[in-house]
């Protein structure tokens, strides 16, 4: 019952997102009066996984421009006032963001899925299977600890998942839980400067930023993240994010 009811409310606060960068939800209900449903806005695109999996890496200006529609995304659910029950809600923790849960349309359009219903935080730690253990590779290191969240832990997220779009490979790879938990509980990736692919200096040190291991020497919002990501992209494209994907999915 508890769980059909956090299902159903965290659903109708969803209800209350309006974004072109986020999976619009149209509908909740129950079936039969039993089964509770979402009826959700159908994506016609392909996900950042399998555009990783089908190129090894993004181009670094698309991959750029999905961080930045990201960071839009997110600036609109972390400041976002939900009323729900006569209660008003300050601001969403998405909690699950990886390439799985990003998708481009055909037409170009970024939209990130799964917001506020998953919350991996929640899983126990003693029955990981396989798809467990692909969301932990991109979880904060203090989801991995069980404490508190706030904003910043989204913007840990995404750094992971830039890193992975720019590099072709994950920051944390281990393939055990145990390896996996001792990297990320102390910060220790791969330096992205290790990679034979030209990055400017300002994108490296933004990510490492984004995926600090404390909190509070993160980017204060995801705002922050998303202006130095644009910045960066002005530098290496004149031509505007919306028409950069376009491009690329045309292709």
């Amino acid at each position: 019952k508890e769980t059909r009811e956090r299902f159903l409310t965290e659903a109708k606060i969803m209800a209350d997102i309006n974004h072109p960068n986020i999976v619009e939800i149209h509908n909740i209900g129950h079936i039969d009066q039993q089964i509770p449903f979402l009826e959700m806005e159908f994506v016609d695109g392909i996900s950042i996984r399998n555009l990783i999996a089908q190129n090894t890496k993004l181009p670094l200006a698309v991959a750029l421009s999905v961080g930045y529609f990201i960071t839009q995304a997110l600036q609109y659910a972390h400041v976002k006032d939900y009323t729900l029950y006569g209660k008003v809600y300050r601001g969403l923790i998405h909690r699950d963001i990886k390439p799985d849960n990003i998708i481009i349309s055909k037409n170009g359009i970024v939209k990130l899925m799964d917001f506020g219903i998953a919350r991996p935080s929640e899983v126990s730690l003693h029955t990981v299977g396989a798809k467990i253990m692909g969301t932990l590779v991109y979880l904060s290191p203090e989801q991995l600890n069980g404490k508190p969240l706030d904003h910043r832990s989204d913007i840990f997220s995404l750094g992971t998942v830039l890193y992975e779009m720019i590099s072709g490979h994950r920051a944390f790879p281990q393939k055990t839980l145990t390896e996996l938990v001792q990297k990320k509980t102390k910060g220790q990736y791969r330096s992205l400067e290790s990679y034979d692919i030209p990055l400017p200096k300002e994108l490296i040190n933004a990510i490492d930023k984004s995926m600090a291991l404390e909190p509070q020497t993160r980017y204060n919002s995801i705002a922050d993240f998303g202006a130095d990501l644009f910045s960066i992209l002005r530098t290496i494209s004149d031509r505007a994010p919306q028409e950069l994907f376009s491009g690329y999915m045309a292709n």
